[in-house]
């Protein structure tokens, strides 16, 4: 779970935020989405946790390889007959 302050605005006080996310097993991190504090962060954690606890599904044979098109697509005539 991610929580947002907002200057020194709060909807709900940090520890009851923190217990919440204690008790439910879920991650907590502030952030300020205004300045942009710890937001790099916490996604870059989400994400970690989302390959830690999914591992077989970010395995290299699991994935596809893309390649760069250099080419131009020709056009094609558009003729009737």
């Amino acid at each position: 779970m991610l929580s947002q302050t907002f200057g020194i605005q709060r909807k709900v006080p940090l520890e009851n935020a923190q217990q919440f996310a204690n008790n439910n097993n879920l991650m907590f991190m502030e952030t300020s989405a205004l300045s942009k504090d710890q937001v790099d962060q916490a996604l870059r954690k989400l994400l970690e946790n989302v390959h830690r606890n999914n591992p077989q599904r970010y395995q290299a044979e699991n994935t596809q390889r893309l390649r760069e098109v250099t080419q131009t697509p020709q056009k094609q005539s558009s003729s009737c007959c």
